[in-house]
């Protein structure tokens, strides 16, 4: 079973001021113990990179990036999936979402994913389980 991380996940591992950090590393490593397939987009991560070294500086992102390479699989955005989050955000008028966040909705449909590690309510609004810090 595959399990999404969105960027307030991550950022949440990274950073140990982040007041979700210790719940965050408690889902992390039960996911991890339990064999389950970690997926992200390529535009969370680099969403998520630029919060990252824009916070907390390039020695803790360079940490980051180590410390996922071998474990979480990556959905490479191309022109199509791209232009469909487009769409999709454009239909809201980029009222509580972000393109980032609409490019995961539909990458997450497309590869029949359920269950996503996020801080983001916004999962939830779409459907999906949300195995979050903040319930």
């Amino acid at each position: 079973m595959s399990v999404y991380i969105d960027t307030s996940a991550f950022y949440a591992l990274a950073s140990s001021s982040d007041v979700f950090h210790d719940s965050a590393k408690k889902i992390y490593q039960r996911l991890l113990q339990n064999n389950k397939h970690l997926i992200t987009t390529s535009y969370v991560l680099i969403e998520t990179m630029a919060l990252i070294h824009r916070r907390l500086g390039f020695e803790v992102l360079e940490t980051f990036v180590d410390s996922i390479q071998e474990v979480v699989g990556i959905i490479w955005v191309d022109k199509d999936l791209h232009e469909a989050g487009w769409k999709k955000l454009e239909t809201r008028r980029g009222k509580d979402d972000s393109l980032v966040d609409c490019v995961s909705f539909l990458a997450m449909h497309e590869k029949k994913i359920k269950d996503v590690f996020a801080n983001d309510p916004h999962f939830k609004r779409e459907g999906f389980m949300l195995q979050s810090v903040i319930g």
